[in-house]
C-alpha cells in the first residue's frame, strides 16, 4: 500500500482513522520515515500530531523545530506540561511530540495513565494522531492498541518471518485491519519529494 492511498483511506474512515500507530516489523525498516510521511500527507488538509513512542530508538527530535524540547517522558514524570511538549515539524504543518528523556523506563512510560491522557487530549485537538511506535518486538503493543486502535505495519518483505510474527502480535493485541507499507518504497519516495 502506498502512503497517499493510506492517507486517503484514513481521511474517509471517520473516527476509525483518527488514531493510528505505525509499527515496524523489525528495526531499520523505515518506521519513523513512514510515520513522518503519513503525517505530512494527512497534514495537507487536516490538523495532525505525530507522537514519538519508539522508546527503543526515538528519532522525531531530528525534524523538530526544537530538538531539545521536553517530550512524552517528561509529561509522564510530571516535569513538563502538555503545552511544553508540542513542537513543529521543520518541513510541514505537522505538530510533534517527541519522546523526551526516556531513560530505562520506556515500558512504564507507555503504560502510564498520563500518556493516555496526553493522547486523549491530542485526539480532541487534532484531526489525526499518528504514533511512531517503533519495532513491534520492542513496543508495548497491547497498551498502544488502547491509545490508537488502527495499525500500520512497515516491513521490508511482507512474506518474511519477522513480518508474519509482527502481524500475529498486532492481531493478538486487538488490531484487525492492519495496513502494510513497504518501508524501502516509503523512504525512496520521501527522498524524491
Amino acid at each position: 500500500m502506498a502512503i497517499e492511498e493510506l492517507a486517503r483511506s484514513l481521511r474517509t474512515a471517520g473516527e476509525g482513522g483518527r488514531r493510528v500507530a505505525v509499527f515496524g516489523a523489525s528495526r531499520n525498516v523505515g518506521t519513523t520515515m513512514s510515520a513522518v510521511t503519513l503525517a505530512r500527507a494527512l497534514a495537507r488538509d487536516a490538523r495532525v500530531a505525530l507522537v514519538d513512542l519508539a522508546v527503543g530508538a526515538p528519532n522525531l527530535a531530528a525534524i523538530s523545530s526544537d530538538s531539545q524540547a521536553p517530550g512524552v517522558a517528561d509529561v509522564v514524570r510530571g516535569t513538563a506540561s502538555f503545552g511544553d511538549v508540542i513542537t513543529r515539524d521543520k518541513l510541514s504543518r505537522v505538530h510533534l511530540v517527541g519522546a523526551g528523556r526516556i531513560g530505562a523506563d520506556g515500558v512504564a512510560i507507555v503504560a502510564s495513565q498520563r500518556l493516555a491522557m496526553l493522547v486523549e487530549g491530542l485526539a480532541r485537538t487534532y484531526d489525526h494522531v499518528i504514533i511512531d511506535a517503533g519495532a513491534t518486538f520492542e513496543a508495548a503493543v497491547e497498551r498502544l492498541y488502547r491509545l490508537a486502535p488502527r495499525a500500520v505495519l512497515v516491513a521490508a518483505d511482507e512474506s518474511a518471518a519477522p513480518t508474519k510474527a509482527a502481524r500475529e502480535r498486532l492481531g493478538a493485541a486487538g488490531y484487525g485491519d492492519i495496513a502494510v507499507l513497504d518501508g524501502a518504497a516509503t523512504t525512496s519516495s520521501a527522498a524524491a519529494a
